[in-house]
């Protein structure tokens, strides 16, 4: 965002608090409502019971298909990366934020997920249900469309927004520090610096307009979109994907210094999980709904991705590695 730093701290902090204080609301607001109005789930049917949604006959596929749940769930925490060179100490403040938010949102989540699971009774209905969202569904489903439902999903869409703030602020700091390096197009205008905020102006105005026309493809197919999501979802993962397994293959690097905050000889073992992790949810987020996919439900994300490659690879070999030797050392705040 194009404010100063210490004020952008400020509105996330609210944003925070807000979508952690619902959060905690519904966990536990949830399950009371259902237990009250006997509208819950067995232990035995919430771990046992199968609900498939999807037209794929094969259950052990299907269950595959779950792990989309954690895949969405634990994602984005690198966030913290992308801001350190505005954070104070942040060579331990930056790995302490990573970890403790993997481990939060683990233990949350997996709450969370129970909590909907004991109270989410009608898939069906859920589904089926006007407002088109499965979360709000289930509130009202279960708590009923009084102003209580109404306050706690209001605020869930607003801390959402700041989701979105929260990584539209650190995509403007990756847009910049690419650009800072000479690793863009236009490097010299979106690498600019504002006197007033000390923020990437530039960069930030130029990203948050390149989403929003990337909203405005929702207005002309749903699917096109969809596709998009769901093959920054793919690159995503390849991304996480590529520097731990080239820090895995070149374990014995002389060159490699560690940081003052690492995992100790807990580190290669935790590499290589998250390494089989990651080439586990690749095909998982590239597999359809539908064992017959029509053009509208075929999952475009492997053909989004390789067009994406194919633009990029040809331009970092004909140009960029002639020039580019990886990040910089100056900082521009």
């Amino acid at each position: 965002m194009v404010l100063p730093s210490r004020i952008l701290g400020y509105i996330s902090n609210v944003f925070v608090w807000l979508g952690t204080i619902t959060f905690f609301v519904i966990l536990f607001a949830l399950p009371i409502y259902a237990k009250d109005t006997g509208n819950y789930n067995s232990a035995r049917r919430m771990f046992t019971a199968e609900d498939n949604q999807t037209a794929w006959s094969n259950s052990g596929f299907v269950f595959l298909l779950s792990f989309l749940v954690p895949c969405w769930c634990i994602s984005g925490y690198d966030s913290a990366v992308h801001l350190s060179e505005e954070t104070e100490n942040a060579a331990h403040v930056v790995p302490w934020a990573m970890w403790i938010s993997c481990l939060s949102v683990a233990i949350t989540g997996y709450a969370f997920n129970a909590v909907i699971a004991y109270s989410a009774t009608d898939i069906d209905a859920i589904f089926a249900s006007s407002l088109g969202q499965p979360l709000g569904a289930i509130l009202v489903l279960t708590m009923g469309n009084g102003p209580f439902t109404k306050l706690l999903w209001l605020c869930t869409v607003i801390s959402n927004f700041g989701v979105v703030f929260v990584m539209n602020t650190s995509g403007t700091r990756i847009l910049y520090a690419y650009a800072r390096d000479g690793a863009l197009p236009f490097h010299k205008f979106l690498s600019h610096v504002n006197a007033v905020t000390k923020t990437p102006m530039n960069a930030t105005l130029t990203l948050s307009t390149f989403f929003a026309l990337i909203g405005l493809i929702m207005l002309g197919s749903q699917s096109a979109l969809q596709t998009y999501f769901s093959g920054s979802s793919v690159a995503g993962a390849v991304a996480y994907l590529m520097p731990v397994l080239m820090r895995c293959i070149y374990e014995d690097n002389p060159d490699y210094i560690p940081g003052p905050w690492t995992l100790g000889k807990w580190s290669t073992p935790i590499r290589w999980i998250a390494v089989a992790w990651t080439v586990f949810t690749l095909p998982v987020f590239a597999f359809p709904n539908t064992p017959n996919p029509t053009a509208s439900e075929f999952n475009w994300a492997p053909i989004f991705f390789l067009a994406m490659l194919s633009l990029i690879l040809p331009w970092y070999f004909l140009r960029a590695r002639k020039w580019f030797n990886g990040p910089g050392h100056g900082v521009g705040f």
